[in-house]
């Protein structure tokens, strides 16, 4: 009985194991390892398409809008595939852009492979840069920090200014401005008897703009209601209005302005007007209006007063 064997050097085995795991090697299909979803873009804004992928190099990626081939004729879209990921650009998103969008890979894989990645490019109606809640009026010791901060929305992108007295201001060693997730912020590091002023932020995209020194006009957000009551008693009518400062209340009585006095007495604070009526009479009895005024327009509300004798 023969034996026959192979017999090698240490290091010639070895160079051999290499060349038989180098020739023998399987490619690995391409696989999408980072997805992206369905993505909503505001019009007039720039959005990224993109997925990461693995697999034997070379891989070959295409971009297919609607199932068709993504033509190069538009210059607002570009397309990169860097350090396998793949990138599908649109740096100013119309209207013609929304639809179904397929990334496919291939690369020799024993036989030719493939994979896609669909992303669905939604709309969103772009909404007007808005200053939602306002920095209220602030007092400081002299020497302390002093802080204004003001809630913003609206579609990006968002640009936030201070102004001092009309004038912008910008990041300095007194001053220090940010803005960060729709907060504005202002803050003074050490407030001075020259730093009292008026200072407004101001908000603008591409589709509107607002300021926090806009005057409001007066709107009741609680109307005058009917009162009964009888002769000799008091009444209350309240309302409650809101708008811009400084905003003056006037009362009147089938049309004839109340002048404060013994009988009728006036109150506006924290936004609620009153007027108190003392020592009814049968006379008293009547429609009663409350106007609220500022440099913006005026708005009314009217209640009624019944006396029983």
């Amino acid at each position: 009985r023969r034996i026959i064997g192979i017999l090698c050097m240490p290091l010639q085995c070895t160079i051999l194991q290499l060349f038989l795991n180098i020739f023998f090697r399987s490619s690995d299909p391409p696989s999408f390892v980072k997805k992206v979803e369905n993505t909503t873009a505001v019009l007039g804004s720039a959005v990224k398409l993109q997925g990461s992928l693995k697999g034997s190099a070379p891989i070959v990626v295409k971009w297919l809008k609607d199932s068709e081939i993504l033509r190069d004729d538009d210059p607002n879209v570009t397309t990169s595939f860097e350090n396998n990921v793949t990138v599908l650009a649109i740096a100013n998103v119309a209207i013609p852009h929304g639809g179904k969008y397929t990334c496919q890979a291939e690369n020799e894989a024993g036989q030719q492979k493939s994979i896609t990645l669909t992303i669905i490019l939604l709309f969103k109606i772009p909404e007007p840069a808005k200053i939602v809640d306002k920095a209220p009026s602030i007092s400081v010791t002299a020497g302390d920090s002093a802080t204004l901060e003001c809630t913003v929305s609206g579609s990006p992108d968002l640009k936030v200014k201070w102004l001092r007295d009309g004038k912008e201001m910008t990041t300095s060693r007194k001053y220090k401005i940010s803005f960060k997730e729709n907060v504005a912020c202002l803050k003074i590091l050490s407030a001075e008897r020259g730093d009292s002023s008026e200072y407004t932020v101001e908000v603008s995209n591409k589709v509107g703009k607002d300021r926090s020194d806009k005057i409001i006009p007066p709107t009741f957000t609680k109307s005058l209601k009917k009162v009964d009551s009888n002769v000799g008693a008091s009444v209350q009518m309240d309302c409650k209005v809101s708008g811009s400062q400084p905003m003056t209340v006037s009362w009147f009585k089938e049309g004839k302005e109340i002048t404060p006095g013994e009988k009728y007495q006036i109150e506006f604070r924290e936004s609620t007007a009153t007027l108190k009526i003392s020592h009814l009479e049968t006379s008293d009895a009547g429609v009663f209006t409350c106007r609220a005024t500022n440099a913006a327009g005026h708005s009314e509300t009217s209640g009624t007063v019944s006396v029983k004798g």
